[in-house]
């Protein structure tokens, strides 16, 4: 049996105090990171978008597009109209499909007619894995959108790696890949340009860190863990209290059991006999930011026709990897096809009074109320009671005046 004793010498060893410096390298202050953290967790790829774009104010006009074009393997056709000087480069963030994904970049080239003359979609890979069909889906959007111009999806993550979901046949919209060193090269470049000033050289310098810093070099330091950690697993005598760590670490995935327990209780006595689902986000994380439960009878009652969408009661988290110290919000929101105007004319009619919150809608959520947030304070009973509580609260507060709006339209 594994005893206090036994962690203590693990804890003791040269390999687990090599892991510890390697995991206190993350901490390093990098703009990037905080905007990701604050702002919006696509920030880098915006600031990407606006040094591509040659309307923006960055003084580098079409300079910086051209140069990772150079970088990246793209048609020659492409790249020939890029080099053009009548043609432009105009960028746009989270380009809504059809089927209501969003591609991260989106770059159109004008010529001096003002006329689209290609498309190249930027996907851009970090944490997350391909969801189901997810670059087949970009390449057919496009194909549909820009029907007879040229057009690509570029699959942009740290290795250079070929995706999973992309159609390798589609003659209409090719994928390529790159890697992030293509950007960290132009930002090498540009920040040594004459004409370049002091706050977009700080721009420059904190993206080509963090994707050093923060991705590239990650899989160096992630490889070094496992090898440190395999050293130590290899040990008999350190097995066991390695396993004893990974069952009992706190985390928001190993609170879920207790709190979905209470949810499910309470919503069972408000609604006698009504089912429901739930839903993490990131889907295979340890720890969700994003914790859903959806209720059948909304969802039967909202997803008909063109019009449909979906109703969820929603903590969430802006934080990748929620820990002691984040805060969940409560919001309950209507999901809706970024294209059906009648989704998002339903869902807007269902809007209650008696926020306690300020959520502001975005893309394709519509917030229907707001109730608390919550600070973690110990991943464990204390903060599952809490979180049960703020959806319980939501459940009694809405559920049933939603049921009805929607019975009586």
């Amino acid at each position: 049996m594994t005893t206090v004793a036994d962690i203590k010498s693990l804890i003791r060893t040269k390999g687990f105090r090599q892991i510890a410096v390697l995991a206190g390298k993350r901490n390093q202050f990098n703009l990037l990171e905080m905007l990701e953290t604050t702002v919006t967790e696509n920030a880098w790829s915006r600031v990407v978008a606006f040094l591509f774009d040659s309307r923006g104010n960055h003084g580098f006009g079409k300079e910086a597009f051209l140069k990772w074009l150079r970088l990246v393997e793209i048609p020659k056709e492409l790249k020939v109209l890029g080099e053009r000087k009548s043609v432009q480069s105009v960028t746009q963030t989270e380009f809504v499909t059809s089927s209501g994904r969003r591609l991260d970049i989106l770059v159109r080239l004008f010529d001096s007619r003002g006329r689209v003359r290609a498309v190249i979609g930027i996907e851009n890979k970090v944490w997350s894995g391909e969801q189901m069909e997810q670059v087949g889906d970009y390449q057919n959007s496009l194909s549909r959108a820009f029907p007879k111009i040229p057009k690509i999806v570029v699959f942009l993550t740290p290795d250079g790696r070929q995706p999973k979901t992309a159609d390798l046949v589609s003659a209409r919209c090719r994928t390529i890949v790159a890697r992030y060193d293509t950007l960290t090269d132009i930002c090498e470049a540009l920040s040594h340009s004459p004409t370049v000033n002091k706050d977009v050289r700080i721009l420059l310098s904190h993206l080509a860190g963090y994707i050093e810093k923060r991705i590239a070099v990650a899989e160096e330091r992630d490889n070094k863990a496992r090898r440190f950690l395999y050293e130590l697993y290899s040990n008999p005598m350190h097995r066991e209290a390695l396993r004893l760590i990974r069952d009992h670490l706190p985390s928001v995935g190993n609170l879920l059991e207790s709190f979905t327990d209470k949810v499910e209780k309470a919503f069972r006595k408000l609604s006698e006999g009504s089912e429901f689902r739930w839903l993490y986000w990131p889907v295979r994380s340890i720890s969700p930011q994003q914790i859903k439960l959806i209720p059948d009878e909304l969802s039967a009652r909202t997803a008909k026709g063109r019009g449909g969408f979906e109703i969820n009661y929603m903590l969430h988290c802006p934080q990748r990897n929620p820990d002691i110290g984040d805060d969940f919000t409560l919001v309950v929101s209507a999901w809706c096809n970024p294209r059906s105007r009648a989704a998002k004319a339903a869902a807007a009619r269902l809007v209650l009074k008696g926020w306690r919150g300020d959520w502001k809608p975005t893309g394709s959520w519509t917030p229907l109320w707001v109730g608390g947030t919550h600070r973690l304070v110990d991943l464990g009973e204390n903060d599952a009671a809490v979180l049960a509580k703020l959806m319980i609260d939501s459940l009694r507060q809405t559920y049933l005046t939603l049921v009805k709006r929607l019975v009586r339209s």
